[in-house]
């Protein structure tokens, strides 16, 4: 053999045991489920998903991971996070802690006024947060980076399933909950609710039917609370709290301070409806 032969024979020979090397990582990182020690122990005191798996599922069951066509899936955050911008990424650091009160100084909300509306965002994230992580426990869908570790993700690996998208159904749940207090800035609401979805997923933390999906189950969720007096009233005392009220649209701060978690103490949440 000559040299120049024993040359490609070396490149081929290479090539494949690279590429099989590739393909052992990634069936690894295929067949790989959200682990339950990967889980925030404070989500599964409060909310004890693991106990509630016998309540019925509000979602279809995600696109299993081995489908060719959850490959689309994958692409689609790799492209995201490959073309993210430093814009992005700053709004993303603002409001990751909690979008609702970044939403509130976005706003103009002060810190100790409209009580009554703030409770209200609160009962209705808490009760829809139990069936969140409810989901989330049932189907244990990896997140983006545990499937492909060249994703370089925002934040470390969150310490929860990734569908659905918790971040996505909360802010689908702020955006449905104002349009019922002021229903003149709906487009507003639901553009700020679909900037938080797509921030997570160019964040490289959710796919986009995780966001689907949270923004889904959000609507459903909140369905069940229109048909309620509680709900109602709460609504209605919403109003007159922020009678005089005009939120300031299109405001941007930049220097905001992140917020707090939008989990509060159990202790601290008065009665959750429906």
């Amino acid at each position: 053999m000559s040299v120049k032969n024993r040359y490609y024979f070396s490149f081929i020979v290479f090539f494949l045991s690279l590429s099989l090397l590739l393909g052992v990582a990634r069936a690894y990182y295929l067949i790989k489920e959200f682990r339950a020690a990967d889980w925030d122990p404070t989500i599964l005191m409060l909310f004890e998903p693991e106990k509630r798996q016998d309540e019925p599922t509000m979602l279809e069951a995600p696109m299993p991971i081995t489908d060719k066509a959850f490959e689309t899936e994958l692409d689609h955050v790799r492209v995201l996070v490959k073309a993210r911008t430093k814009a992005q990424e700053e709004e993303f650091n603002a409001l990751k802690k909690d979008p609702l009160e970044h939403l509130f100084k976005k706003i103009g909300f002060g810190e100790e006024e409209f009580i009554e509306t703030k409770l209200l965002f609160y009962n209705a994230l808490y009760s829809l947060n139990k069936k969140v992580w409810e989901e989330k426990w049932r189907y244990q869908r990896p997140r983006p980076t545990q499937l492909d570790p060249t994703i370089e993700s925002l934040t470390a690996l969150p310490q929860s399933a990734s569908y659905p998208a918790e971040r996505a159904a909360q802010a689908q749940m702020i955006a449905l909950i104002l349009t019922d207090i002021m229903p003149d800035f709906e487009d507003e609401w639901f553009a700020w609710a679909d900037q938080v979805g797509t921030l997570y997923e160019v964040a490289g933390l959710q796919f986009r039917s995780d966001t689907k999906a949270g923004q889904k189950l959000a609507t459903k969720y909140y369905n069940l609370f229109q048909s309620d007096l509680n709900y109602q009233n709460s609504i209605l005392n919403a109003q007159i709290e922020l009678i005089n009220f005009t939120p300031k649209i299109g405001a941007q701060d930049s220097d905001d301070e992140e917020g707090e978690t939008l989990m509060p103490d159990e202790a601290d949440l008065p009665a959750s409806f429906p």
